[in-house]
This record gives structure tokens, sequence and C-alpha cells, in this order.
């Protein structure tokens, strides 16, 4: 609906982005993002967002590759909220040169590459946004499935997984700030191997899923998710167990 005083707003929150892009300031850039994200929380502004008058999608599908993890996160963030719940915008998305399914995917396989920890590990806040941009694109879509299968993801997902389980739940200094990482990775696999199918095409998407998990020795999308059994968060605990079901429950036998 490409009228009233919420779609000049929508305008004005692009125009912020612009804006702060071209300052080069960080925390101005972020606070454009959080601000824009909060109105793509909209379903209307959400199918708006691309829309010629508004041209907000561009901008922020380029602050997914900006060298600071804070802006990268704020973007993912709104990326993710945009298309919630919104197979309209999950298409857009899929229709984009920028391939944006890799892009989401780019922190999760860069981390599942290098040691979390220590110095130059990988950042979880960005981490946490990659995976509800991740998920939320993947949710409902089986072409966004289909394409997650055809790049490796669920491959990708598993490695990570493996070596997210191996950070520390809480860290030295009493933070916590892996577990929603955790949390999130482990239901997003147990939600990809028991989506709800309604059509036939909803169906071959997740048997695609239940086949590349399976694929790889299910032992180690199995194995993957026991390994975050161990820690005492009861929350991660339930996810686990719900997610460990899901896969023995989907798993694809000869």
């Amino acid at each position: 609906a490409m009228f009233g005083t919420k779609v000049k707003y929508l305008q004005t929150c692009v125009k912020w982005i612009h804006e702060a892009v071209a300052t080069g300031d960080e925390e101005t850039i972020i606070d454009a993002l959080h601000e824009l994200e909060g109105e793509v929380t909209d379903i209307d502004n959400a199918n708006d967002l691309d829309h010629a008058t508004v041209g907000g999608l561009e901008p922020v599908l380029k602050l997914l590759t900006h060298s600071s993890p804070r802006v990268r996160a704020a973007a993912l963030w709104v990326i993710g909220t945009t298309v919630q719940s919104n197979p309209k915008a999950q298409e857009l998305m899929l229709s984009k040169p920028d391939n944006v399914l890799n892009l989401i995917l780019h922190p999760i396989r860069e981390a599942a590459e290098n040691p979390l920890t220590g110095e130059g590990g990988g950042d979880p806040k960005l981490l946490s946004k990659a995976l509800y941009a991740l998920g939320t694109l993947l949710r409902g879509s089986s072409l966004a499935q289909q394409a997650f299968v055809g790049a490796k993801g669920p491959q990708d997902l598993t490695t990570f997984v493996a070596v997210v389980a191996s950070v520390p739940d809480v860290a030295v200094d009493g933070s916590s700030q892996w577990l929603p990482v955790k949390r999130k990775a482990v239901a997003l696999v147990g939600d990809l191997v028991v989506e709800d199918v309604e059509t036939p095409e909803a169906e071959k998407a997740v048997r695609a899923i239940q086949e590349a998990f399976s694929a790889m020795a299910l032992p180690s999308a199995a194995a993957s998710v026991l390994a975050m059994l161990g820690g005492s968060d009861r929350e991660l605990q339930e996810k686990v167990l719900v997610t460990l079901l899901a896969l023995l429950k989907g798993r694809v036998t000869a």
C-alpha cells in the first residue's frame, strides 16, 4: 500500500541510512538500521521496502558486507524481520542478484571454519542475527529451503552446531552471550526437519532437507546437537531433546 504517512516515514528511514553511510559513522548507521527494523515489523512496510519510491532494500543488502560486525548484525536483523512470515518478501529476497542466502550464510560458514573463542573469534551477536535471518527466510518457504539445500546449507549448519557446541555456555567473565546462539542454531535444525507441509512443493523441500541431514551420516548431525546437552541451561537442553527427536523422526533410510 503505497500511500500515507507510513510510507513517508519509511522513505525517511531509508534516507537516514544513506546519510549515515555517507558519514561512515558506525553508531549512526546502526541507529538508522534499528529504526528501519522497527518499521518493517509492519508487513505492509516490509513489502514496500523494495518499491521504486522507497528503494530501501539495496542499501541494507550492501551493509551485509560492511567491515563492522555490528553493522552487519543490524542489517541482518532488518532482513530477517522483513521476510518473517512474509512469502512475498521471501520470494523477492531470493530473486535478488546479490544472492541473499549466501550473504546470510557467510558469518555461519566463517564461524564454522575458525575457532570461536580467543582473539579474532566469532561474534555471538552477529551469529545470532544471522541465524535469525536464516530462520525467517527458510521457515514456510519451500523455494528458500530448496535453495538452502542447493547451497549445502544443511552441511554448513551442522558444522556450525558442532563448533559452537564446544564453546562454554558461560564465559570466564560470567557472560553467557553464546547461549542465544546455541539455542537458535539447535532450534533451527529441528524446525527445518519437521517443517509443516501443505503442498507437494513444501513436502519436496522438507524431504530434500531431511535427505541432506541424513546423507551426512545422521550421527554427525545428531552428535553435533547432542554435544549441547551437557550444559546447565534448561531451555537449551529442552531444544536439544526436541531437535534430536525431530532428526531421528525425519531420518531418511534407504
